[in-house]
């Protein structure tokens, strides 16, 4: 998985803690100072958003914040919230 975060260094430390075999290098340019990229060929996307949901970081995400204007992926984003431990009830 690969995913490119735009959120301060304490996000970072968060998720060294939690996946401290995740590579993570800058990303930042003069235009978005507070950004880095995360890599992993261990960490799981099914791993990794369920704990950004919980950390609340997950809208920091690039990835995560396209795949919620696609309707094909909101299937992956109800797994991903089902996987966290935030709990949402839906309005039928």
């Amino acid at each position: 998985m690969q995913e490119l975060v735009y959120c301060d260094y304490e996000v970072r430390g968060i998720i060294v803690k939690k996946f401290p075999d995740m590579i993570i290098t800058d990303a930042s340019d003069y235009v978005h100072e507070d950004r880095f990229e995360v890599k992993s060929d261990t960490v799981t996307e099914d791993e990794f958003y369920p704990f950004a949901i919980d950390e609340g970081f997950a809208l920091c995400c690039f990835g995560f914040q396209l795949m919620t204007m696609q309707k094909e992926h909101h299937d992956k984003l109800d797994r991903w919230v089902s996987l966290s431990s935030l709990r949402i009830e839906r309005k039928t």
